[in-house]
């Protein structure tokens, strides 16, 4: 047994003890202690089909942990295949303490290894004869020698001990003579010399029963054409298994491969603290990979219903069930047809899903090598398989719960794999406790590459982790050691529940900055909620491209045009331009002329399958964006392979987040022009609260408070000569650009 890479780390941020763990791009700033990181597998090679097995000692079970986070990382050798969409199950086993026994057979031999019944060989040398074309005469070389090695039983412990190790020579077969012309002339048979049969004996194997609970599942991607130096991080929330996460444990890679070359790297982070409720016990219900539609054996024979006890009205239950369809019949059941599940608690059904997932054409990773667009049993080409859960309404005492999936007859080709637990919780921790689950934007974790980086507003995932519903919470969020700002929500989340929350026109920092978005909970329902030590997250981002007020769309159509269309629109929704197609392989050129600020370009394909597609006969389309005049050169080139859609975030004419909207910049009057120290503002329908003075590189070189703006003078004696940009900020979120040009 090994411990693999366990050590803790603290660091003090503001006036609280937190721990700063980065997550692909996402930083948590959490736990009221320390945080326990370990590293089970470090890049390890899925060499050959089968289970990979790592030991790693985690915190004792008195150690509690709010959160418990399974990193795993996917890559390549540098010289491995990558080929194909395989399914890789992450599991933590249990060694129960207990023994169990299987019975077993010794033989008394084996030839080159193999057990056989009987066997029959010569000790004498035997020989093969050939037709030698360059002497035109039969050769003569000796077989090749098996070796039979003899066993003794001695005990279950001992059941083939080695005894002797003879070298012979296999029998049953002709040689041949061969004329000049290389005809067979003549034929020999070497008969049998000797004899051996075996003689069986039977034992008990006796072994530690270990049971394996499933922690997490993906498939791996189309990388066989990707550069060998990927690596796709995949983050799962385990702290459903705090119960077997302590003491020394293995940890369990189970990979379904033939091609070899894929890498794993697992990483486990424990956030100390108290969890919102303590998972005390997990327990298996159906696992294992079942044939669907075999009328000899249907699934249901394999998913028979459990019984469990709930213990006391003080606990409470979830079903956590992780399924994914494999393999394809003659109606392409299981894999690519949908199918549904029916979930009863005693004899009563509470849910039914369809096992199926329809935006494999948004996966993350586009333009795979194999069919990654197509939408499948609960599962895409480089993606986690996500569980159902479900929080039951168990009673005290004996409860049963059952899955049927629906009727269905074939030839039973295909199949589906499961993984379920029960997982059983003590009472609630906080009666008031909302977290913020995950950044959504800004990010540069690759999950949300395909609509990241932005410049409008930013987005979380805000989850109720307490017993009260949550009605409001005040948000802030900033970037670098920018502006604070402050932003009411207002719904309804249920406990465990989650939903999306966006963070209206973030005041983005200059481009030189530190590239850091926070965003914390201030007020829960309007106090201070139970628990801070959720409340902060933070990532790192990436600017969005600046474009050139006047550029080209050049789009070239495939054989299905209809299925294409584009619009461009402000952050605030407002289409300011769209196309639609209908000439097959056909160049289309479109010169855009914008204002100053954020825009969103969305290019939809609605068969899913992009400009290009290996698979489909759709013809090659292509899709770019170029300056005007065209001979200036091409701004950026979009991979036609990309599934249901493009979602490009960009600036027009400056990185900072400065809008004209709403308000017409006629409107507002700035002179003299050029200016020398002081530049002098009127305006008609805005009352300005702010003015920043903005570099054509996009540096904030100087911002102004809202009593010099109401003043209407601005002071500049300190602005070198120059052309630049005045963004001025009304008080009901207008913004309005004005060129300035300074002269000294």
């Amino acid at each position: 047994m090994h411990a693999y890479n366990i050590h803790s780390m603290k660091k003090i941020i503001y006036i609280f003890l937190f721990s700063l763990i980065t997550f692909s791009g996402n930083f948590l700033l959490a736990a009221n202690g320390d945080t326990t990181y370990l590293k089970p597998f470090d890049k390890v090679s899925f060499n050959h089909y089968g289970n990979f097995d790592k030991w790693a000692v985690f915190p004792s079970p008195t150690k509690k942990s709010q959160r418990i986070f399974m990193k795993y990382t996917v890559g390549c050798e540098s010289n491995g295949q990558c080929e194909w969409d395989y399914t890789n199950t992450i599991y933590v086993r249990q060694n129960t303490g207990t023994k169990d026994s299987s019975l077993q057979k010794a033989t008394t031999f084996t030839v080159n290894g193999a057990v056989k019944d009987s066997f029959n060989y010569s000790t004498d040398t035997t020989w093969v004869t050939n037709y030698n074309a360059s002497t035109k005469k039969t050769d003569s070389i000796s077989s090749t020698p098996l070796t039979i090695i003899h066993f003794q039983f001695v005990s279950a412990l001992q059941p083939q001990v080695p005894i002797d190790t003879i070298k012979v020579f296999p029998v049953q077969y002709y040689k041949y003579h061969f004329d000049s012309t290389g005809k067979k002339t003549d034929s020999i048979f070497v008969a049998v010399k000797q004899t051996i049969k075996a003689v069986y004996t039977n034992y008990y194997l006796v072994f530690d029963k270990i049971i394996d609970y499933e922690m997490g599942r993906m498939i791996t991607p189309y990388a066989k054409f990707f550069p060998k130096n990927f690596a796709y991080e995949y983050l799962y929330d385990v702290t459903d298994y705090a119960s077997l996460l302590h003491d020394s444990v293995q940890i369990r890679m189970n990979y379904s491969g033939y091609s070899w070359g894929f890498v794993g790297t697992i990483e486990f982070f424990m956030i100390e603290g108290t969890p919102a409720r303590e998972a005390y016990k997990v327990a298996n219900l159906w696992n294992g990979y079942f044939a669907y539609g075999n009328a000899s054996d249907p699934i249901d024979n394999h998913l028979q219903p459990v019984s469990f006890t709930k213990s006391d009205s003080l606990t409470t239950v979830k079903l956590r069930m992780t399924i994914s369809g494999h393999g394809s019949d003659g109606t392409q059941c299981c894999e690519f047809q949908p199918k549904n599940y029916y979930v009863k608690l005693n004899n009563n059904q509470f849910a039914q899903n369809q096992i199926w997932k329809d935006d494999c054409g948004s996966n993350p990773i586009t333009a795979q090598g194999g069919t990654w667009i197509y939408n499948r049993a609960n599962w895409c080409p480089g993606m986690i398989i996500n569980p159902y859960q479900y929080n039951l309404n168990a009673v005290s005492g004996n409860n049963t719960i059952d899955v049927d999936m629906e009727d269905y007859t074939n030839t039973g080709a295909g199949g589906y794999a499961y993984g379920s637990q029960l997982i059983y919780y003590k009472n609630n921790a906080y009666n008031l406790d909302a977290g913020i689950e995950t950044i959504l934007a800004p990010t540069k974790y690759f999950i949300y590459n395909r609509t990241n980086a932005i410049c409008d507003n930013g987005k979380i995932l805000l989850r109720n982790f307490g017993i009260q519903t949550i009605t409001t919470a005040i948000i802030k969020y900033q970037v670098g050691d920018g502006e604070i700002q402050t932003y009411t929500w207002y719904g309804s989340i249920a406990f465990d529940e989650k939903t999306e929350v966006v963070l209206p026109n973030i005041i983005w920092a200059n481009p030189s900055s530190s590239k850091t978005f926070k965003v914390w909970i201030d007020k829960t329902n309007w106090q201070v909620d139970e628990n801070p030590f959720n409340n902060t997250l933070s990532s790192t981002f990436d600017f969005p491209m600046v474009l050139p007020l006047t550029f080209v769309v050049e789009t070239t159509t495939n054989l299905h045009p209809e299925e294409n269309s584009y619009t461009i629109k402000t952050y605030w929704g407002h289409t300011v331009f769209s196309k639609i197609f209908s000439k097959t392989s056909t160049l289309h050129r479109d010169t855009i002329t914008l204002g100053y600020g954020c825009y969103t370009f969305e290019f939809l394909d609605s068969g899913g399958d992009g400009l290009s597609f290996f698979a489909n006969s759709s013809g090659n389309g292509s899709l770019r964006l170029v300056k005007t005049p065209i001979s200036q050169g091409m701004i950026k080139s979009f991979n036609a392979d990309f599934g249901n859609f493009i979602s490009f975030n960009f600036r027009a004419g400056s990185q900072v987040g400065v809008d004209e909207v709403n308000i017409e910049p006629s409107s507002i009057s700035i002179y003299p022009q050029p200016a020398n120290d002081k530049v002098i503002i009127q305006s008609e329908k805005m009352y300005i609260t702010q003015a920043q003075i903005i570099c054509l590189d996009g540096r904030v070189i100087k911002s102004f408070n809202e009593t010099e703006t109401i003043a209407g003078e601005l002071n500049i004696a300190d602005i070198n000569t120059g052309i630049y940009l005045l963004n001025l900020k009304g008080s009901n979120g207008e913004q309005v650009v004005k060129k300035l040009c300074v002269v000294k």
